[in-house]
């Protein structure tokens, strides 16, 4: 089971996670045509701790969604 990690020093975590979403995700930008906010969305699969730790190093900014 994919589990959050634990030896990845805190000034490289944005790499580890960039890398991440370049091996089995996508970021998708959308903004609706009546509107100026633009929001994105990130899309991958990966097990439920992993996704919950990805939500509480970004301040719990976003929704994790079981498709």
């Amino acid at each position: 089971m994919l589990e959050p990690p634990k030896d990845v020093p805190d000034e490289l975590i944005r790499h580890f996670i960039r890398g991440f979403f370049d091996g089995d995700g996508s970021l998708v930008r959308c903004q609706r045509k009546d509107s100026s906010h633009i929001a994105f969305g990130i899309n991958f699969t990966t097990t439920k701790p992993f996704a919950e730790w990805l939500l509480k190093i970004n301040n719990n900014i976003g929704n994790v969604y079981k498709e």
